[in-house]
C-alpha cells in the first residue's frame, strides 16, 4: 500500500511561503512590548487528517475522477493550524486539503482585527477527459502532429482505391485502412490540470478608510480533444496541447461615512496563450492536390487558436443616504480591450496559396483589436410611507468596437476549398439601456406586492438588427395565508419588437437570429411552503416559461422550459433527522430550416428535448450522543436528450429526415457514514459509497471501435477513440481527524 504524502513542487513552494507567514505571525504574536506577557500569549491549536481509501469495481472511466482525484490507498487528506492571541484580535490559520491529490487547496488567512487580513490561497482542479486515449501523430513540438511519409503515401493509396466498382461512391479497403493506422497507436493524455494562485489583503488604515487588493493567477497544462475536418468524410481528432495563463489584479479603496460609501476600483486582466497554432498532417495525402475547380486536398491542415489579449476596468460606485426615506446608489465604470496577435495566414495548403493568391492575402497583419466599455447604473430607493416602497432604475452599458473594417477577397475552408466572394469583418458592437420604476406595497404583515414596469432597448452595430425595445412587467406577491403555509408567487412579461428593418447579409434571409427576432416571453414561478410544525417543513416549487418568436419562420421558432421541485425535512425526534426531495425539469427548443434554400419542399422542423429528473434522500441518526452517529445519503439523477426530425415530402429532403438517438445518463450515489467520537480530540469516520453512472451517448458510442474500424460512412477518418464509458464503483473510507 502506498503512502500519498509528498506534494507537489507548487504545493512545496506554497508551503514554504506559509512557513515564512507562521514565522511572522509568530514574531508578531509574541510581540510583547505592547502588552504584557499573559495578553500576547498565542494559544495554538491545530489537526491534521489521515485518510485510507479502498475501490472496488470498475473505476476505469474518466467520469469517475472527471474533477477529482480519488486515491486508492493512504493519504493525508487535511492539515490545519489555527493562532489566536489572548485577546482575540491576531489570528493565523492555514488549513490544507489533499496536499498529495491533484485536487488540493491550501488556505493561508492572517489578520488584525481592524487594522489588516492576508490570504493566500492555492487550488488545484483536474479535468479528466478520457483514460483510454490514442492517436497515430508524433509531436516534434508542441503544437505540430506528423505521420511518416510512407504512411501518409500509403493510407493515400488505400484511400482512392476502389474495391467495388459495381458499387455506387468509393469503396475502399477498410479493413487496410484500420490495420495500418491502428499499428501505429499510442496512449495519449486528455486531461487538463488547473492550479490557481490568489493573494488578497486589506488595510484599514483608518476607521472610515480601507485599502484592498487581490491577485489571481490561473494556469491550465495538459491536452483535449479537438476535431478538425478536410473534407467531408475525412475528419482528425487531435490531442491538443492546453497551455495558457491568465491573471487578474484588483487594486481598491473605500471610504465610508454615516450617511453613505464611495468605492474605487482598477481592475486588470491578462490572458496569455503559448499555443497559437495547430499544425498537423493529413492522414490521406503526402502532398497538396493539384487545383479542380477552387478545391484542393492539402498535405497539412491548421488552426489558430485563442489570441493573447487585456482587459482593464476602472470604477467609481457608492451609495448616499439624503434623508431617513431616500438613498441614491450608483456606479460607473470605463474599460478597455486589447488583442493584436498577428494573424495565423489564410491556409497553409501551397496549391490554393499560389493559385488565388488574392484570396489567400490578408488585409492586415494583425487584428489591431480595441473595445472600449462604459457602464453607468443609478438606482433611488424612496420610502414614500412606512408600507410604501418606490425604486426608480437606470442602467446604460456599451461595447464600442472601434477595429477598423477589413475587406477580404475571399476565404479558404479547412485548407481545402476557395471562396472567391468578397467578405467583409464588420466591427460588432451594442449599446443596451435598462430603465425601470419598482413599487413595493405591504399592506399588512401577511401580504407582500411587488410590481415592476422595465424598458430594455439595444442598439446593435453591424448586425442585422439596429434597435430592438423589449417592454418588461414583473410582479410578485407574498402571502402567508396561515401561520404555516406562505405563498410566493411572481411572473414576469416581456414583449420585445425590433424597431425598423430586418437587413440581413445571410444567403438565407428568412432566417431570423434568435437574440434579435421579435419575442413574447412569459414566465410564471409558484411558490408553496408548508411549516405545519417546528419539526417538518416542505416546499413545492413550479415554474413555467415560454418563449415564442411570433415573426420567425426560420430559425429558433419557440423555447420552453418547465419545472418542478419539492423538498422536505422532518426532526423525528431528538436523535433522528430525515430530509428529501425530488425535482423533474424538462426544456425544448424547436426550430425550422430549409434543406435547400430555394425550394419550400425542402423545409424541415426540429423539436429538441432535455429532461432532468433528480431524487435525493437522508437520514442522520445519534446512536450515542457526543460519541456515534448514523448518516446515510441517497441521490439519484437521471438525464435525457432526444431531438425529433420531420420534413415536408418532395425535393432533395425526399420525406422526414431521421431522428437524432436518444442520448441517457443515470447516476446513481447511495452512501453510508459512521462517525465515532473516540476522544474530545480524536474522530474516527468509516463509510461505504456505492457510486454508479450509466450512459449512452451516441456522440461517443458510434466512435467506439477505435479509428479505422468505423462505419464505412467515416472510412477515412482519424479519431482519437477517447470515451467516458459507464462505471460502477464501491468506495470503502477510513478516516481519522486528531486535534491538538
Amino acid at each position: 500500500m502506498k503512502l500519498r504524502l509528498l506534494p507537489s513542487k507548487e504545493i512545496k513552494a506554497l508551503l514554504l511561503v506559509g512557513m515564512l507567514v507562521l514565522f511572522l505571525c509568530v514574531t508578531v504574536f509574541a510581540d510583547s512590548t505592547a502588552a504584557p506577557a499573559e495578553t500576547a500569549k498565542a494559544e495554538v491549536t491545530g489537526e491534521i487528517g489521515l485518510s485510507l481509501n479502498i475501490l472496488a469495481g470498475d473505476t476505469d472511466s474518466a467520469k469517475f475522477q472527471e474533477y477529482r482525484d480519488v486515491p486508492n490507498g493512504l493519504y493525508l487528506d487535511s492539515l490545519g493550524l489555527r493562532m489566536e492571541s489572548k485577546d482575540g484580535l491576531r489570528r493565523f490559520n492555514l488549513l490544507a486539503n489533499h496536499l498529495s491529490l491533484k485536487d488540493s487547496r491550501v488556505t493561508l488567512q492572517v489578520n488584525e482585527f481592524g487594522k489588516y487580513s492576508a490570504e493566500l490561497t492555492y487550488d488545484r482542479t483536474p479535468h479528466l477527459f478520457a483514460l483510454n486515449g490514442k492517436t497515430i501523430f508524433r509531436n516534434p513540438s508542441r503544437n505540430s502532429f506528423v505521420l511518416p511519409d510512407q504512411v501518409q503515401t500509403d493510407l493515400q493509396t488505400i484511400a482512392a482505391t476502389d474495391i467495388d466498382p459495381n458499387t455506387s461512391g468509393t469503396q475502399i479497403d477498410v479493413a487496410a485502412f484500420g490495420d495500418l493506422i491502428n499499428d501505429l497507436e499510442r496512449p495519449v493524455s486528455l486531461r487538463v490540470d488547473r492550479r490557481k494562485l490568489g493573494v488578497k489583503s486589506t488595510f484599514t488604515p483608518s476607521p472610515n478608510l480601507s485599502l484592498y487588493t487581490a491577485y489571481t493567477d490561473e494556469k491550465r497544462s495538459g491536452h483535449k480533444a479537438i476535431s478538425t475536418a478536410f473534407l467531408r468524410g475525412n475528419q482528425v481528432e487531435l490531442a491538443a496541447p492546453v497551455n495558457d495563463d491568465t491573471k487578474d489584479l484588483v487594486l481598491g479603496a473605500e471610504y465610508t461615512t454615516p450617511r453613505g460609501v464611495a468605492r474605487l476600483e482598477f481592475n486588470h486582466n491578462t490572458y496569455t496563450n503559448d499555443i497559437d497554432a495547430l499544425i498537423w498532417d493529413n492522414p490521406i495525402r503526402d502532398s497538396d492536390a493539384p487545383d479542380e475547380d477552387g478545391v484542393s486536398a492539402p498535405e497539412r491542415g491548421r488552426m489558430g487558436m485563442p489570441p493573447d489579449n487585456t482587459a482593464q476596468n476602472l470604477t467609481f460606485s457608492g451609495a448616499y443616504r439624503f434623508a431617513d426615506r431616500a438613498r441614491l446608489t450608483g456606479a460607473f465604470a470605463r474599460g478597455q480591450w486589447r488583442q493584436d496577435e498577428d494573424f495565423v495566414p489564410m491556409t497553409i495548403n501551397s496549391v490554393l496559396s499560389s493559385a488565388y493568391p488574392e484570396v489567400a492575402a490578408l488585409p492586415a497583419a494583425s487584428l489591431n483589436g480595441k473595445v472600449e466599455t462604459q457602464l453607468d447604473q443609478l438606482t433611488f430607493n424612496f420610502d414614500a410611507a412606512k408600507s410604501l416602497q418606490l425604486t426608480a432604475r437606470y442602467r446604460r452599458y456599451q461595447a464600442d468596437n472601434t477595429c477598423e473594417p477589413m475587406d477580404f477577397a475571399g476565404i479558404i475552408i479547412s485548407d481545402t476549398e476557395v471562396e472567391e466572394v468578397e467578405r467583409m469583418h464588420e466591427p460588432i458592437g451594442y449599446t443596451q439601456k435598462n430603465m425601470g420604476l419598482d413599487l413595493a406595497w405591504k399592506p399588512s404583515r401577511k401580504l407582500n406586492l411587488r410590481v415592476t414596469g422595465e424598458q430594455e432597448d439595444w442598439y446593435r452595430f453591424h448586425r442585422d438588427v439596429n434597435e430592438t425595445r423589449e417592454n418588461i412587467l414583473r410582479a410578485s406577491l407574498d402571502y402567508q395565508a396561515t401561520d404555516s403555509l406562505l405563498v410566493r408567487l411572481g411572473t414576469v412579461q416581456g414583449r420585445r419588437r425590433i424597431h425598423g428593418a430586418y437587413e440581413t447579409d445571410s444567403e438565407f434571409s428568412l432566417l431570423r437570429r434568435f437574440d434579435e427576432a421579435d419575442r413574447d416571453k412569459l414566465d410564471t414561478t409558484l411558490m408553496l411552503q408548508f411549516t405545519p410544525e417546528s419539526k417538518f417543513d416542505a416546499s413545492l416549487v413550479l415554474r413555467n416559461l415560454n418563449n415564442n418568436y411570433p415573426e420567425s419562420e426560420f430559425g429558433l421558432l419557440r423555447e420552453h422550459m418547465r419545472d418542478i421541485s419539492f423538498d422536505w425535512s422532518y426532526q423525528a425526534d431528538s436523535r433522528t433527522d430525515l430530509y428529501g426531495g425530488l425535482s423533474f425539469n424538462q426544456s425544448g427548443l424547436d426550430q425550422q430550416s430549409r434543406y435547400r434554400q430555394t425550394n419550400p419542399a425542402d423545409d424541415w422542423y426540429s423539436r429538441q428535448r432535455d429532461a432532468s429528473q433528480a431524487l435525493w434522500l437522508g437520514v442522520s441518526h445519534v446512536l450515542q450522543p457526543d460519541k456515534l452517529t448514523l448518516d446515510f445519503s441517497l441521490d439519484y439523477n437521471i438525464d435525457k436528450s432526444s431531438t425529433k426530425a420531420k420534413g415536408a415530402p418532395g425535393g432533395n429532403a425526399s420525406g422526414n429526415p431521421a431522428d437524432w438517438p436518444t442520448d441517457r445518463f443515470r447516476h446513481l450515489t447511495p452512501e453510508l457514514t459512521v462517525n465515532y467520537q473516540a476522544r474530545a480530540t480524536q474522530v474516527w469516520r468509516f463509510s461505504y459509497r456505492y457510486d454508479s453512472f450509466n450512459e449512452r451517448d451516441f456522440q461517443y458510442d458510434m466512435m467506439r471501435p477505435y479509428l479505422g474500424d468505423l462505419d464505412p460512412a467515416n472510412s477515412t477518418s482519424v479519431y482519437l477513440g477517447a470515451r467516458a464509458p459507464s462505471f460502477l464503483a464501491h468506495v470503502f473510507t477510513l478516516e481519522l481527524k486528531q486535534r491538538f
